[in-house]
């Protein structure tokens, strides 16, 4: 029997179950989106104590959809104000962007400080070439 290289030792096997799952109790819709955002990003992006803070924005993101459906269905109330469908949604998608700024979600907060430094030199020094 061999003895597996060195090489195949630093590789460390991915599989599913290392993804962190939704809690328990979430409502399914909630869950689904939890399950398709760990799901599209990369095994070691999130950490247990991540936990809290992926359910606030998973929760939010299923909110949204909600606000959606009903302004969908109704955007004016009878008696002819706008749906308060507008406010939760409003106050959602800001709560939505916040939480992935923290998650490091978004493409911004996925740059490497070093990288955003670097570009915006770059940047500057075009810009003044350009003058």
């Amino acid at each position: 029997m061999s003895r597996p290289s060195s090489a195949a030792l630093g590789v460390v096997p991915v599989n599913e179950r290392n993804r962190l799952a939704p809690p328990d109790g979430m409502h399914p819709e909630a869950a689904e989106i939890w399950r398709e955002l760990v799901k599209s990003v990369p095994i070691d992006h999130f950490h247990t104590s991540d936990g809290p803070i992926l359910r606030s924005y998973v929760e939010v993101t299923a909110r949204i959809a909600q606000a959606q459906a009903n302004l969908r269905k109704q955007t004016i109330t009878k008696a002819g104000r706008p749906s308060p469908w507008f406010l939760i949604y409003d106050r959602s998608v800001k709560t939505q962007a916040t939480l992935a700024l923290r998650l490091r979600l978004s493409p911004m907060s996925r740059k490497e400080r070093k990288s955003t430094a670097r570009s915006m030199r770059l940047y500057e020094t075009n810009r003044e070439r350009t003058r």
